[in-house]
């Protein structure tokens, strides 16, 4: 995460850890865009851990606004950080106060509009927008603590749920089905065999 993330993440983990989620890698980088990952070795240090999830709160400091240009960051970041087979969820830009910081309130908004409408289907986009409009401190781009702690309150849910597509809770989930099915298999291997 960028510098957002330096007050959400230890909230988060927090939430994540009390749910019975295992933390194992946590980044926050102030100023730092997606694409300033790539060159840092950072996020094979994060593909060592072998997350079954990987929660990212970038784009805040995006300067990449091209469609093409971006998409083909967010792409190389996806793979980078173990996508498809890593379940993603994406926490989009907080909302800037235009009135004191109009370029980066900009700025955010077009990164949260393109990640809305480009992430991969199976990237779970958490739009902020809704719940960050009031709450920042003077420079009108960070929030307050408690803003930050009522955003991720909100936002809290949504993150759950996106961590419901991991392989931990798809094998809890469908590990049932997969006994009752090999049971079934055997008792009629078991059946045909006395028939014979």
């Amino acid at each position: 995460g960028d510098s957002h993330s330096e007050a959400t993440f230890p909230m988060l983990r927090q939430k994540l850890v009390a749910k019975g989620h295992d933390v194992v890698f946590q980044l926050s980088k102030r100023g730092w865009a997606t694409y300033s990952f790539f060159d840092k070795g950072l996020l094979s240090q994060l593909r060592e851990t072998k997350p079954q999830a990987v929660i990212v709160s970038l784009g805040g400091n995006n300067h990449r606004l091209d469609e093409t240009v971006y998409d083909g960051i967010v792409a190389q970041f996806l793979r980078e950080i173990g996508h498809p087979s890593t379940t993603v969820t994406w926490i989009g830009p907080f909302t800037s106060d235009s009135n004191k910081a109009a370029s980066t309130a900009a700025r955010h908004s077009w990164t949260s509009n393109f990640l809305r409408t480009h992430l991969p289907q199976n990237v779970t986009f958490i739009d902020t927008t809704s719940i960050s409009q009031s709450g920042h401190e003077p420079d009108g781009v960070h929030f307050t603590y408690k803003s930050y702690q009522k955003m991720v309150d909100a936002l809290e849910e949504q993150i759950l749920s996106g961590l419901r597509g991991t392989w931990l809770t798809k094998a809890k989930k469908f590990t049932p089905i997969g006994l009752l099915t090999t049971a079934f298999a055997i008792l009629v291997y078991a059946i045909h065999s006395r028939m014979k």
